[in-house]
């Protein structure tokens, strides 16, 4: 039996939605660029993942 894990790590599969690039108050609450969350974000599912198998 296979399983899947890309509806664990794709962030649709925990109900998230990227935040709106247009959107200056993402930047300034978080102090950070767009792209960067998503960097961070991709290293902690990275991250989590060789952890937890």
């Amino acid at each position: 039996m296979k399983i899947s894990l890309l509806p664990l790590i794709f962030p649709t599969g925990w109900g998230l939605t990227r935040p709106d690039p247009n959107n200056p108050a993402v930047e300034q609450a978080l102090g950070l660029p767009l792209e960067k969350l998503e960097e961070r974000a991709r290293n902690c599912v990275t991250c989590f993942l060789e952890n937890a198998f």
